[in-house]
């Protein structure tokens, strides 16, 4: 439950939370199998109407360039005017958040051993244990999205890239 910890751990620190999503704009894959209105509906589940109402979602395209890709968020964050930013500095993969001196870094220490990556490999190579670690809601709502067609597309990709 990192991402769910993180989120938790911004709302105990923020009235308005704005969730930055990316990869918003490029088809299915492997990595980000998800559509953007489906990643906002899994964090739905996992929240009241009342925290619900307090969040912000950002779609953002991927830009092979960190300059570009920072010119974008901070665009959008002109808009917003963003106190602080709140992430997980759990690995290299994490290095863009070292990317806004602009702003205090909110870094909420890594707790246990989560890896979305692991879990996508394990729910797409129809592994046990791929929701050990998952709000029950979204446990819920991937075991019915592996009815769709997207799953088995998506799948596909996933045995292409291992």
């Amino acid at each position: 439950m990192s991402h769910k910890k993180l989120i938790d751990f911004a709302l105990r620190k923020v009235n308005r939370l704005y969730v930055f999503i990316g990869s918003c704009f490029t088809g299915r894959t492997a990595k980000n199998p998800w559509a953007y209105v489906e990643r906002i509906d899994m964090i739905r589940q996992c929240y009241s109407d009342d925290e619900f109402a307090r969040f912000v979602f950002v779609p953002l395209s991927d830009h092979p360039s960190d300059a570009v890709w920072k010119a974008t968020v901070l665009s959008s964050m002109d808009l917003l005017e963003p106190t602080a930013l709140i992430g997980c500095k759990k690995d290299m993969s994490s290095y863009y958040l070292d990317l806004f001196k602009e702003f205090e870094l909110l870094d909420m220490k890594q707790d246990g051993n989560v890896n979305a990556t692991d879990i996508r490999r394990k729910y797409f190579g129809g592994e046990d244990g791929w929701s050990t670690d998952l709000h029950p809601k979204v446990r819920e709502y991937l075991n019915d999205w592996k009815n769709t067609a997207y799953y088995s597309d998506v799948q596909k990709l996933f045995i292409g890239e291992t």
